[in-house]
């Protein structure tokens, strides 16, 4: 009798084997079982440059006390960025698509030049989402030049794979998904709420550049598409930036790699599970900007 219900039992034990989740994307571990706690990624402007050991930077975890973090600058720090490219019918219609599409590239040297580490991937989207070039420490001009146009939007979808890409990225580099789109999306599976979450988890502001509002007949809902853009980098820690002619393009990304020299690890501590934080600074006319949860495992 007891062998028999030794054979039934087999295939529930085979089954709880191989029923785990199998997942490889990275995740925190709990402040209880870590040597560490976990480390997010802040921009902290002020007037002039924060020491490590500066306790005028505090965090609230699910609404409770600030407390000081610890800060290690990370200007510095090697960049694993991957630049969504919008090749939709209404994006490309945008005459500053191409303009944009080779100042990131140029962006993407400077940064080098300067003495940053730097590895660049692509991510396109039209009906589909697609990884044109996976993340690299070459040139991405040729990737750029390989681009496939055609109709419909799966924006979401892409931002949701880029942060796929930057969840397999080392701890101790910034990831930054740099979105060049008109917002628009109109055959997507994830959902906003979905891609702010994803952003979250891998710790990756999205800066967004507009292509502008597309004509009437490509995006009925007028307005939507920056909203949507305004939404999901204000969410992820990131800023969008709305130019209108290639000097306010050039103005924009000088911008971003502004907030990328003010650019912050802060270190967290709380337990398991999924918490709310909120950070300020005593520092006048400083602003923060940073991922507004956390979920630990």
């Amino acid at each position: 009798m007891k062998l028999i219900r030794l054979f039934l039992a087999l295939p529930l034990l085979f089954l709880a084997l191989f029923s785990q989740d199998t997942s490889t994307a990275p995740r925190y571990k709990s402040a209880e079982a870590a040597q560490s706690p976990p480390t997010v990624l802040l921009t902290i402007d002020t007037p002039s440059p924060l020491p490590a050991s500066s306790t005028d930077v505090l965090v609230s975890v699910d609404k409770q006390s600030f407390v000081p973090v610890s800060l290690q600058s990370a200007s510095s720090a090697p960049v694993d960025l991957i630049l969504v490219v919008d090749s939709s019918s209404s994006a490309m219609r945008s005459p500053l698509r191409m303009t944009e599409l080779s100042d990131v590239s140029r962006f993407i040297t400077g940064l080098r030049n300067s003495g940053i580490a730097v590895r660049a991937g692509v991510v396109e989207f039209t009906a589909t989402a697609r990884i044109v070039q996976n993340l690299t420490d070459d040139s991405i001009e040729s990737s750029l030049e390989h681009l496939s146009p055609g109709g419909g939007s799966t924006l979401y979808d892409a931002l949701f794979l880029a942060t796929s890409i930057a969840q397999q990225c080392p701890a101790s580099s910034r990831r930054l998904i740099l979105l060049v789109s008109d917002g628009e999306d109109n055959l997507s599976n994830a959902t906003p709420d979905e891609v702010v979450q994803a952003a979250v988890r891998s710790v990756s502001p999205i800066y967004a550049l507009s292509l502008g509002e597309p004509a009437r007949q490509y995006a009925p809902m007028s307005g939507r598409g920056d909203q949507f853009l305004r939404f999901v980098s204000a969410q992820s820690g990131g800023l969008a930036y709305f130019p209108k002619n290639q000097a306010q393009v050039t103005e924009a990304l000088a911008a971003i790699r502004s907030e990328m020299q003010k650019q912050y690890f802060a270190t967290v501590s709380t337990t398991k599970g999924h918490h709310k934080l909120r950070f300020k600074t005593s520092i006048p006319h400083g602003v923060i900007r940073g991922i507004s949860a956390i979920t630990v495992n």
